[in-house]
């Protein structure tokens, strides 16, 4: 089982990764993404800091 901090570390990295492809997705569903990305974002940031 991974801990708390190693799960948000892979949430941000995730993110980023995410980030990376919005580059090369259309338009229509950049907001989809935007909405993965801030949750992932947060949810990472927030496990990463919480211990």
């Amino acid at each position: 089982m991974m801990n708390e901090k190693t799960t948000g570390l892979l949430m941000i990295v995730l993110a980023i990764v995410l980030v990376i492809l919005i580059i090369a997705i259309p338009n229509w569903i950049y907001w989809i993404y935007g909405i993965i990305v801030a949750i992932l974002l947060g949810y990472g940031l927030y496990l990463y800091f919480s211990k």
